[in-house]
């Protein structure tokens, strides 16, 4: 791959904990030694004894259908964790965006534009499968990429061959729960189907239409239920940041808390997209020297991982904190000019904002369980709840992004 990855260095984690009042930033905002995340090289919680957190190998391919924030920040990881002087792994991720397959491609990543290709699969992506040994689908159902997968397109007759694969991911989210009333769900609850939200019914259905694609041919899934994903231009801080600017326009708008205070008050998990992609990452190259599974022999079963933070909260409750830090001008301000720089559009209304309204307007309280996914994997969470993560967030922290990686996530 390109130097160009070397270039944009994505940021390793941060090494400090944001636990001070929120005014304290005024006067200093800290900004600690970097350090990656803990992630123990061997060990013999993960899955069928392989070992947890090895590198990729050279000739890695790991392809992204779907190219998203999420996707992005796996990206990145990805580089942030090449050994020094080792060459990182081809980076292939899927965009309907020109301008963040632009992003993308001064990033060190091989973008691939697909403008809705309807009832074809694209030569690129036939060519990009091809050769991929990992494929972390991130975009969300009714999916644009599994009837190329399973021979559904009329010009994709057989199924498209992957003999390269060795792990396929799939983003999911913790929806699939339901709605517990507040109680404690982790990744052994047994789901409701016939109690699940049309969004929440469509995700686990992506969930068992991937398990049945990696099945058919032979290759292991994870699948990752996702909290609500919150990082570096991308938060409540930025909503409430905005929401402020409009007030002083003079539109009358609130992105969180005073709209519909019942839903305000649901218990909802996060997670920093950081601690997400270093564990989706960890699950990635736990595969890393392990023979695929012998011919004739099914995959192991589908493992699910929880990605969420440890403190579940109302969605009222991070606002309140979020507004707390904004009225420092200076966190204000620099809140909004990360986001501008990093090319984010305004969002429209409340309802896009990302922590937590899609849950909301299902419904669904809980507070979900992610330890075990963690812990197996060997990766410890570097932000616990969203106290630390937006404190982080506005003392100036782009984890895990670095110099044009935002642009790209964010595009």
């Amino acid at each position: 791959m390109p130097s160009a990855f070397a270039a944009s260095g994505a940021l390793p984690c941060p090494r400090r904990r944001f636990r001070r009042h929120p005014l304290a930033l005024c006067v200093a905002a800290p900004t600690g030694l970097p350090r990656r995340p803990a992630v123990r090289p061997s060990g013999d919680r993960g899955r069928d004894g392989a070992g947890n957190g090895r590198p990729f190998a050279p000739d890695t391919h790991l392809l992204f259908l779907g190219g998203g924030y999420t996707a992005v920040a796996v990206a990145a990881a990805a580089v942030a964790a090449t050994p020094p002087g080792a060459a990182p792994p081809c980076l292939t991720v899927t965009t309907r965006s020109a301008r963040r397959a632009a992003t993308l491609a001064a990033a060190g990543v091989v973008p691939l534009l697909l403008n809705g290709h309807g009832d074809s699969c694209p030569p690129a992506l036939s060519a990009a499968l091809a050769t991929a040994t990992h494929v972390l689908v991130t975009a969300p159902p009714p999916d644009p990429f599994l009837p190329c997968l399973l021979g559904r397109h009329p010009t994709a007759a057989p199924p498209l061959p992957t003999p390269a694969l060795l792990w396929a991911g799939v983003t999911s989210s913790t929806s699939v729960y339901g709605d517990r009333g507040g109680g404690r769900v982790s990744e052994a609850t047994v789901l409701d189907r016939t109690a699940l939200p049309p969004t929440a019914a469509r995700r686990l259905a992506g969930e068992e239409a991937w398990a049945a694609a990696a099945a058919a041919r032979g290759v292991r899934l994870d699948v990752f239920r996702l909290g609500g994903v919150y990082g570096p231009g991308r938060s409540a801080l930025v909503s409430a940041a905005r929401e402020n600017a409009a007030r002083e326009g003079g539109e009358n708008t609130r992105s969180g808390g005073g709209t519909d205070p019942a839903a305000d008050q649901l218990l909802v998990n996060r997670v920093h997209v950081g601690d997400a992609a270093a564990l989706i990452l960890a699950a990635a190259t736990a595969v890393a020297g392990t023979p695929p599974p012998a011919a004739g022999l099914p995959p192991p079963p589908p493992v699910v991982y929880n990605v969420v933070d440890r403190h579940p909260a109302p969605r009222a409750e991070v606002f309140a904190a979020a507004r707390s830090l904004l009225s420092c001008p200076r966190v204000a301000a620099a809140v909004i000019a990360s986001a501008a720089a990093g090319g984010a559009p305004p969002r429209r209304s409340a309802a896009s904002s990302p922590v937590g309204t899609r849950r909301a307007r299902d419904r669904a309280s809980k507070a979900v369980d992610g330890d075990w996914s963690y812990a197996s994997l060997g990766v410890d969470r570097v932000y616990a709840g969203y106290e630390d993560g937006l404190s982080a967030l506005a003392a100036g922290e782009a984890w895990p992004f670095g110099e044009g990686w935002l642009e790209a996530a964010l595009g």
